[in-house]
């Protein structure tokens, strides 16, 4: 992330990696997991062969792992101050979060048609993913197929894979309880992607803009975004550190060469790494 690099006219660039790289190693697939399961359950009270043929599509499609290569995902939490991140992510010489307003997020101005993205909630609580895998499967799927009914083939195919990228979506925000303390948020991205059952691609997809950085012994993919920011939107916070003094008077030096002016706070937790 660029925020605070001289000259950068008050943009930011984030780095948005592939949902299927994150450090949890059932990232994507447990929330699609849970879609399965409810969809399933939708449809074991139906009979009909129509709807079981519709309930399978989805399955298959949310199945597939090239599914998940088309999203990406930034991650935030909500605490600008909290131990296990400092121990996570910093050094034991000192770091320094940084605070960004939800109003960066929607200043956001793409240059690509057909791209759209979501700051959303990560949901960790098991009955909370139920409930609202259940309330999403059993408010929109009859809706979607009394619209599709109305529809020719190719807008039918362009609505299911829009349905299918939403709960893709949803299901992006679904996360092991084990990382509740993190109280994330995530700014994912959605790629339009293309029938999948047809095996139809996009090559424009694959090759634009994505990129790939080097990690735990991955090449991992990534795109970059950018949001236009000012000073009141964003905070800095000069995480514990055996010199924290000397850090927070480093970090007022190098913003002072920079268009933007945040607000510096110094971290409550009483740490010490070494």
């Amino acid at each position: 992330m660029n925020i605070f690099k001289p000259g950068n006219e008050k943009n930011i660039n984030f780095w948005l990696s592939s949902i299927l790289f994150m450090n949890d190693n059932e990232e994507f697939f447990h929330g699609v997991n849970i879609l399965i399961k409810e969809i399933k359950n939708f449809y074991s009270k139906s009979i009909g062969k129509k709807e079981k043929d519709f309930s399978d599509r989805i399955i298959r499609f949310l199945e597939s792992t090239s599914l998940g290569e088309s999203i990406f995902s930034c991650s935030f939490s909500r605490h600008s101050d909290l131990l296990s991140q400092w121990r996570g992510y910093c050094p034991p010489s000192g770091g320094v979060s940084i605070g960004l307003s939800r109003k960066i997020f929607h200043s956001l101005s793409d240059q690509y048609a057909g791209v759209s993205g979501n700051l959303m909630r990560v949901i960790y609580d098991e009955d909370e993913k139920i409930f609202v895998a259940r309330s999403v499967i059993e408010n929109s799927i009859g809706e979607f197929l009394s619209i599709v009914k109305e529809q020719g083939c190719n807008e039918r195919d362009f609505l299911f894979v829009s349905f299918c990228e939403y709960l893709a979506i949803l299901g992006s925000c679904f996360k092991n309880p084990g990382f509740y303390e993190e109280e994330e948020f995530r700014y994912i991205w959605k790629y339009p992607y293309y029938d999948i059952i047809r095996e139809i691609y996009d090559p424009a997809f694959w090759n634009i803009n994505k990129k790939f950085r080097s990690a735990r012994g991955l090449m991992i993919p990534y795109v970059e975004k950018f949001f236009y920011v000012e000073g009141s939107n964003v905070e800095l916070c000069i995480g514990p550190a055996p010199r924290q003094n000397l850090n927070e008077i480093s970090v007022m030096n190098f913003i002072r060469q920079n268009t933007i002016k945040p607000k510096i706070t110094l971290s409550k937790t009483t740490y010490r790494a070494n």
